[in-house]
């Protein structure tokens, strides 16, 4: 039964990865119209030649799948290169990545060296290019699920207040503090993934460790997944969609070191949709008997977190086509292709209430 129908939905921060997996990546992100593409391949994307390399293989997979770009701080970016921003309109942003604090970060920036990219940020706020931050610090002294908090408060806002014109985006939000970091600043918005809306550390650690359940920023407390859902439900435009989808090899998800990273690319939306249907029984007093998903109101801010707030912050049109949301089950399956392996996602096995097609 179909229930609603939005505007076709945009994933602002994804991992894509490069050469054999390409194809199956781009494959499982096509609900969305839009995807700002993550550059932390190895080597890293560092310039718009090379962005621009790496968008035309994703257009040849789907001419119809709009990929928008970005850089990845270091000091391989050519600063003459920024002045060319504001005229490439799937050019959306630099990315910074602490040193040490995730995939493919070696190339990224120390903490201790952050002042010498001031120059850079300067620059930016100039042309009006985004600075999209991993928040987390990679200090062995620093507890594990304080990464973000001590990130926050000895690097981020001594950078926010010093460039308080320079847009900076909290990617995939994991902390009450970094809820709260994003509420206190203008032009400053973050990412919300499907899994710090859906899970909590006992969903890594209960029965067991579960490696498909851990990424970084690692999931965190009820308290603060409850921060974080807040936001959402309550249609803060501040926050909005951005999956940090990262597909790993099964095989290399469960051996004795696996990496970091939840893939949820092609049940994504279906992911977001449930969390509304399961967190906002309890949030919206207009809740009737009725499927949550039929209220008009509740079915808006489904819109505008997934479809318009992101938009509304980059600057970019609301996409033409839109998507059709059905009350129709399913079952994720344990495995997805991924180039000659597989790939488990987030939920594998459990059953979604929600199914929606590109209308």
């Amino acid at each position: 039964m179909k229930i609603a129908e939005i505007i076709q939905p945009d994933d602002f921060h994804l991992h894509l990865r490069d050469g054999i997996y390409l194809k199956h990546t781009v494959t499982y992100s096509s609900k969305y119209a839009r995807a700002i593409i993550m550059p932390n391949l190895k080597p890293p994307i560092t310039s718009i030649e090379q962005a621009k390399s790496y968008r035309n293989e994703i257009l040849n997979i789907n001419p119809d799948f709009n990929p928008l770009m970005t850089l990845y701080l270091n000091q391989n970016i050519k600063k003459e290169e920024l002045k060319k921003f504001p005229d490439i309109p799937w050019l959306l942003g630099i990315k910074l990545y602490p040193s040490g604090a995730t995939t493919h970060s070696d190339y990224g920036v120390k903490v201790s060296e952050l002042e010498y990219f001031y120059s850079y940020f300067e620059l930016m706020e100039k042309y009006n290019i985004p600075l999209l931050v991993h928040g987390e610090v990679a200090d062995y002294e620093v507890d594990f699920f304080e990464r973000e908090k001590v990130f926050i408060e000895n690097h981020l806002i001594p950078i926010r207040e010093k460039f308080p014109y320079l847009k900076i985006v909290l990617e995939h939000v994991s902390s009450k503090e970094g809820v709260e970091f994003v509420n206190q600043y203008d032009l400053t918005a973050a990412t919300v993934t499907p899994q710090h809306l859906l899970l909590t550390r006992n969903d890594l650690f209960f029965g067991g460790i579960n490696p498909h359940n851990f990424c970084l920023p690692i999931v965190k407390t009820q308290h603060d997944k409850e921060a974080i859902a807040k936001e959402v439900l309550q249609g803060n435009p501040k926050f909005f969609a951005g999956t940090d989808s990262a597909p790993h090899p099964k095989h290399k998800k469960e051996s004795c070191c696996g990496p970091a990273g939840i893939f949820s690319a092609p049940i994504s939306i279906e992911l977001y949709l449930q969390f509304f249907d399961d967190y906002g029984k309890s949030f919206y007093n207009n809740y009737t008997d009725k499927d949550l998903l039929e209220n008009k109101e509740v079915i808006n801010r489904i819109e505008n977190f997934l479809s318009k707030f992101g938009a509304d912050f980059y600057g970019l049109e609301y996409n033409k086509k839109t998507i059709s949301i059905y009350k129709q089950e399913f079952s994720i399956p344990e495995e997805y292709p991924l180039g000659n392996e597989t790939v488990v996602p987030m939920w594998a096995g459990k059953t979604l209430k929600y199914t929606c097609y590109i209308s």
